[in-house]
C-alpha cells in the first residue's frame, strides 16, 4: 500500500481488513490474506469508514492481499445507495491478471454509480483519487458562487 506511516490521520484494523485515512483525504481499504467477505464484513467496513470519515465523503483504494474471496452478496451490497454514499470515487488495485479480469468484471457487471477503475500502479490510483477529489472540491465551491449579475 502507498499510505506512509508517517501520512496516516486514521487507521483501524479489523479481523478480514485493514482501513486507513491518510492526510491527503484518501481512504485504503486492504483485505487481510485467506479472508472472505460477506455481507457481514462489508456492513462492519462500512460502520468503520463512517467512524473515520464522520461521514464525509472520500476517495477510496481497494486492494486485495493473496486469497481474498468476496461473495456475491457482498458484491452486490457494495453497489446499494448506502455503502456507496461513502465514497467520491474507487480505485480498484489489481497486482495480478485474475485480479485485473476479475476487477474489470465487477465495474462492468454491478455498474457501481461511483466512478470506478482498475489499477496496476498504486501511485496512479492515489493520483487519479487525488484528481477527482480536487475536482470535486473544484466543482463544489464554484457551485456556491453566485450566478446572478447585477442590473
Amino acid at each position: 500500500m502507498i499510505s506512509e506511516s508517517g501520512n496516516i490521520k486514521d487507521s483501524v484494523q479489523l479481523p478480514s481488513m485493514n482501513i486507513e485515512l491518510d492526510k491527503q483525504g484518501i481512504l485504503y481499504v486492504t483485505y487481510v490474506e485467506g479472508s472472505i467477505i460477506d455481507i457481514e464484513e462489508k456492513k462492519e467496513e462500512r460502520e468503520t469508514i463512517l467512524k473515520i470519515t464522520k461521514g464525509i465523503k472520500h476517495p477510496v483504494l481497494f486492494s486485495f492481499e493473496n486469497m481474498v474471496t468476496i461473495t456475491r452478496a457482498a458484491k452486490e451490497y457494495s453497489v446499494t445507495p448506502e455503502s456507496e454514499e461513502l465514497f467520491l470515487a474507487v480505485a480498484l488495485m489489481a497486482e495480478s491478471f485474475a485480479q485485473v479480469v476479475a476487477s474489470n468484471f465487477y465495474i462492468k457487471f454491478y455498474n457501481p454509480k461511483i466512478v470506478s477503475k482498475v489499477f496496476k500502479n498504486d501511485i496512479k490510483a492515489v493520483e487519479w483519487l487525488l484528481e477527482v477529489k480536487n475536482n470535486k472540491e473544484e466543482n463544489k465551491s464554484d457551485s456556491s458562487k453566485s450566478t446572478f449579475s447585477s442590473l
